[in-house]
């Protein structure tokens, strides 16, 4: 599990509601409210009964974590601080890492990332070089000031993984910051291979920041880039081209700026002339993905495989 997001999982919700007896908990009505509000994300309706529950439970790691989970989502990081660290210290004899690895992301954001990347080094004590931990060292480290230490922690999570989500999404975000470190073709090329490997369900916020994030680059695309893209779709426009060489310059049009919409649209036109039907709408599908606002991939998907 990431450490730049996290979810309460119903099931351990509904097991801590019941631990040791539902009889103990008094309004049963807080069992059904606050699974009801977890289900459908309302994390400020789900707080009164996961207060309850912590009330009723106070040895119970999974209470404080789901109280202090509920904050984070509910945008409350601050709040989110000392329910996590109670729930890390009561699970700190056990090989859980979830309390923690929450506790440092409510650490990073409420604004203190030097207090995150010692909570994090405290779960690399119980899980080592996994690349969902690197890639989120890498993010504190950028807090930090420290982008060279980041560069280092999301090379080592995508040797690693390379499809790693987390480690995908933070690098981008790295080769976006103004500075030496600037590359908008990896950049893009980044978010979207972060949009089309990763599930919706466990990365909300970030493909939402991504999908802004693609916007921001095809609006500020460098001179270099743009010459490279230009002559790229010019030829994949011109008609003394075979339809075959205009869709390999349409395709390369596409890999040199994976944040132009245009390319990608042309593109998909192109294998529709030639008859490609099936990978004409396998790029339609990429298309709603990467730009859903855009109206030549159509309305986007309410969910679809990666």
């Amino acid at each position: 599990m990431s450490s730049t997001n996290f979810s309460i999982v119903c099931a351990m919700l509904a097991a801590v509601f019941c631990a040791a007896g539902c009889s103990r908990m008094s309004p049963q009505e807080a069992i059904a409210e606050g699974r009801d509000a977890v289900e459908r994300g309302d994390w400020e309706a789900a707080e009164k009964p996961l207060r309850a529950v912590t009330r009723a439970f106070p040895s119970s790691w999974e209470a404080f974590y789901n109280l202090g989970s509920a904050r984070l989502r509910a945008g409350r990081a601050a709040d989110a601080v000392s329910p996590l660290a109670k729930a890390a210290k009561l699970a700190s004899g056990t090989d859980e890492t979830r309390p923690l690895e929450a506790l440092a992301e409510a650490q990073r954001l409420s604004g203190d990332p030097d207090a995150a990347y010692f909570t994090l080094k405290a779960v690399e004590e119980k899980v080592y070089r996994k690349p969902w931990l690197l890639a989120s060292l890498a993010a504190v480290e950028l807090d930090r000031g420290n982008p060279r230490a980041a560069k280092a922690y999301l090379a080592d999570a995508l040797e690693i993984d390379g499809g790693e989500p987390v480690a995908l999404f933070n690098r981008a975000v790295l080769e976006s910051r103004p500075g030496p470190d600037y590359d908008h073709p990896a950049a893009a090329r980044d978010l979207a291979a972060f949009l089309l490997s990763s599930r919706s369900d466990p990365f909300p916020d970030m493909r939402a920041d991504a999908v802004r994030r693609m916007a921001a680059l095809d609006a500020s695309r460098p001179d270099s880039v743009t010459e490279t893209l230009d002559a790229l779709l010019l030829a994949a426009h011109d008609p003394r081209r075979t339809l075959r060489e205009r869709v390999v310059k349409a395709a390369d049009a596409v890999k040199a700026d994976w944040s132009n919409p245009g390319a990608l649209a042309w593109y998909v036109n192109l294998l529709r002339q030639s008859g490609d039907g099936a990978r004409a709408e396998l790029n339609v599908r990429r298309g709603r993905t990467l730009f859903p606002l855009d109206p030549r991939f159509g309305a986007p998907a309410a969910e679809s495989e990666p």
